[in-house]
């Protein structure tokens, strides 16, 4: 039986469904239907799924990294592949100086707080997701998740946002293409495609967090984090779209974009710790890898006491599990 949330969620996507056909909409698992074709998006989970099959196969390194490199289900264009290392090379390219906030927390913490030395990590997603694969660690597709698509997705969220600002403060606003502000592009990628509602299989940002939900007990039919992140997208997907969006007649739009672009990004941090947690209590050294190079590097910009001892705890080759009970105290301060 749906919850009255869930009944909510289904009304939402009927509606949305009528009112985006003409605008090539895409339909994705959830019972979200965004306003524009964004399925190009959505099919790279495809790749990750891919990858989690070959992975453990004897000849599964090269394939994956093939499918990581090369791409294999994502076609912006006919003919034209859309690669998971993109995610991570194309921000490595825009650098520091084009850098939306969540990449520059990362950044500062992989430099040790040292703000000159940002531009030496540009590319570590892509550095370490392509070592997880050649070394055949078992998680290295959950690593491309993880650290490209999760972040790029963060980078359309900033970057809808720095769009609106401009067109508010332009004499003509019509010159900054707006589009949905990022929230079509972050939404396909989190909830991907083949993702069914409630559950933890796939290879989508949704299925991780319903695994993480499920791992710590939840047992409702879809876990809070997606709840929240679909009913975020939802209003911000209705910010954009009322008459005059993001100009100085609606001069509070990007007060209120960002104000649901945090929320959004708070709530995809939280399978993140989830799954780190679970990593460590587990004793899985190459999964705790994983999960701290998502998570120990945001903790830099607010706690750097707990960010050192994570860092020096987590992110080594053995992570120091004897420590255990330190390292859940400084995770749930950085929460």
């Amino acid at each position: 039986m749906k919850s009255a949330g869930q009944c909510r969620y289904c009304l939402v996507g009927l509606l949305a469904a009528t009112a985006v056909q003409a605008q090539s909409g895409t339909t994705l698992g959830g019972n979200v239907v965004t306003r524009t074709n964004v399925q190009y998006l959505a099919d790279l989970t495809l790749d990750i799924r891919d990858m989690q099959g070959v992975i453990l196969n004897d000849d599964g390194r090269d394939t994956a990294l093939a499918i990581y490199l090369d791409g294999k289900n994502s076609e912006p264009k006919v003919g034209t592949r859309f690669k998971l290392t993109e995610l991570s090379t194309r921000l490595a390219k825009n650098g520091v100086d084009k850098a939306t906030p969540q990449f520059l927390f990362h950044l500062y913490g992989l430099a040790d707080r040292d703000i000159t030395k940002l531009s030496e990590h540009l590319s570590y997603a892509d550095s370490f997701v392509q070592s997880a694969i050649r070394t055949g660690n078992p998680y290295a597709p959950t690593a491309a998740l993880v650290l490209n698509v999760w972040m790029y997705a963060t980078n359309f969220l900033f970057q809808g946002l720095q769009t609106c600002q401009k067109r508010v403060e332009a004499d003509n606003p019509s010159q900054f293409d707006l589009g949905t502000a990022g929230f079509d592009e972050f939404i396909a990628l989190w909830i991907g495609t083949g993702s069914n509602p409630g559950s933890p299989s796939g290879g989508s940002l949704y299925a991780l967090a319903e695994e993480a939900y499920i791992l710590f007990g939840g047992t409702g039919d879809e876990s809070e984090v997606n709840s929240q992140i679909k009913s975020l997208y939802e209003q911000g997907s209705s910010q954009v779209s009322v008459a005059n969006a993001c100009s100085s007649e609606q001069p509070g739009s990007p007060r209120v974009i960002w104000s649901i672009a945090t929320q959004i990004i708070s709530q995809m941090q939280v399978p993140l710790i989830r799954q780190l947690i679970v990593a460590i209590l587990e004793k899985d050294a190459k999964k705790t890898g994983v999960f701290a190079m998502a998570v120990v590097p945001q903790a830099a910009q607010c706690r750097p006491s707990a960010y050192k001892r994570l860092r020096d705890y987590l992110m080594q080759e053995s992570p120091r599990f004897d420590k255990t009970t330190i390292i859940l105290r400084d995770l749930q301060d950085i929460y």
